[in-house]
């Protein structure tokens, strides 16, 4: 990763200190409006650190009832439990109206917002070196599981609870990251705002803030 390391956990708090080697150097709280897709992924995410890492870095994922209540959902949690640093919404464009207007007032709410166009799978469509261009979430996920159940000689569908483990199997979580974000990059210079930006993902941001803090603990 190019650039400056910032502090993870604390995005855009220049003045952060890094804590001690005994304290936590990450506290994320991930809240997703899906029920299974999202949560199942950064579960199996979080369980595929080490033990040590588990330790030093925080991560607690939680589901809100629906988009409209996602951001009253999440500053309620984060509320509750006030040691969270880093507070995250994971959500997609899907049939979303106000998707751009959400990702605005989350942001002036200290929230970071990790959003998928047209759906979270493009995201692990990323994991094989690819953006396709979808305008349509239901013919993203489809084209996802297809390729999938092809890469694993299994079939493969929705809501799976290991799909963390099977992206990991079968495609390269580096190559995710860079094919991401070399294409919201992208569209990001050309000014698109999210919900124009078609097959584009910036969810790679929240996975390399919580790898930044791993490395931090492997550094010791």
């Amino acid at each position: 990763m190019s650039g400056k390391k910032r502090v993870p956990g604390r995005r855009g708090k220049k003045s952060d200190k890094v804590e001690t080697r005994n304290m936590l150097l990450g506290r994320y709280l991930i809240v997703t409006d899906a029920e299974e897709t999202e949560p199942n992924y950064f579960i199996g995410f979080r369980e595929s650190l080490s033990e040590e890492e588990r330790k030093r870095i925080s991560i607690r994922v939680k589901s809100s009832k629906d988009t409209k209540s996602l951001l009253a959902t999440a500053q309620n949690f984060s509320s509750k439990e006030a040691q969270y640093s880093s507070t995250w919404i994971v959500f997609d464009r899907d049939e979303v109206k106000n998707f751009d207007e959400i990702i605005i007032q989350a942001l002036n709410q200290n929230i970071n917002v990790a959003w998928s166009n047209p759906c979270f799978e493009i995201w692990f469509h990323a994991y094989f070196g690819r953006t396709p261009l979808y305008d349509n979430s239901q013919q993203c996920w489809k084209d996802f599981y297809s390729l999938l159940s092809k890469k694993s000689g299994k079939d493969c569908g929705k809501n799976q609870k290991n799909i963390f483990q099977r992206l990991e199997q079968h495609g390269d979580l580096r190559k995710a990251i860079a094919t991401a974000k070399k294409r919201h990059l992208q569209l990001k210079k050309e000014g698109a705002r999210p919900s124009e930006s078609n097959s584009v993902t910036n969810v790679y941001e929240l996975i390399e803030d919580i790898l930044d803090a791993a490395e931090m603990v492997k550094a010791g």
